[in-house]
């Protein structure tokens, strides 16, 4: 077990530490967290024998920004995150040394959005050319495309049923899942080669909050 401490600018929010997500990076052995009470990503080693934690790295983001959610890249040099309370997404390179490095911030939603709204979870395509996010109230999923240099581009948004909480791309890339709690639905997108979404199928399931393919 390891011990978190910390907190943040929100004070509803974030008056101490919230590890809300906790992975394993694709390639380096590492495991990551997001401390969305304290703005910090966590690099962590794990003791197979004993089965101890330890804090290897700390990386701050933005304060108030709220990290939920991480997502890697298939060959796993750079680190999606999605921010919560900032309704953004934050771009890190990882280093050899597994700790992560920020280098880009841009916001999930459109410039002239009025309601209420939260950054949900994240996902990239197996060939890393494109990462989605969902937004809870604007109920929407921006499409990010990656250029060159790894910095992501705003590309369009597509409207969802009520609270996105979760979405995930299928193994094969072809169909982005978006799991709609509010609106006990899951719905099914067909993802072409650029990422662009088109609406295809969607069955209803109770308060869904997390979905993941095998």
């Amino acid at each position: 077990m390891v011990e978190l401490s910390g907190s943040g600018p929100n004070l509803e929010r974030q008056e101490g530490p919230h590890a809300h997500w906790l992975g394993l990076h694709p390639s380096n052995g590492w495991l990551y967290a997001a401390d969305m009470g304290s703005d910090t990503l966590l690099q962590l080693s794990l003791h197979r024998g004993s089965g101890q934690l330890a804090i290897e790295s700390v990386t701050p983001t933005s304060p108030g920004a709220g990290p939920r959610h991480i997502a890697f890249n298939s060959t796993g040099d750079r680190a999606y995150v999605v921010y919560e309370l900032s309704s953004g997404v934050g771009v890190f390179d990882v280093r050899p040394d597994g700790v992560l490095v920020g280098r880009q911030e841009l916001s999930t939603l459109p410039a002239d959005n009025i309601v209420e709204s939260s950054g949900a979870d994240i996902a990239v395509t197996a060939d890393g050319g494109t990462v989605f996010a969902s937004n809870r109230g604007h109920n929407s999923v921006v499409r990010f495309r990656s250029d060159a240099s790894g910095e992501l581009h705003v590309v369009d948004w597509t409207a969802t049923a009520d609270i996105p909480r979760s979405i995930t791309v299928t193994p094969d890339g072809r169909h982005l899942l978006v799991a709609n709690q509010d609106a006990d639905l899951v719905q099914i997108y067909q993802c072409a080669d650029d990422g662009q979404l088109t609406p295809t199928f969607s069955f209803p399931i109770a308060t869904p909050v997390c979905i993941k393919c095998r």
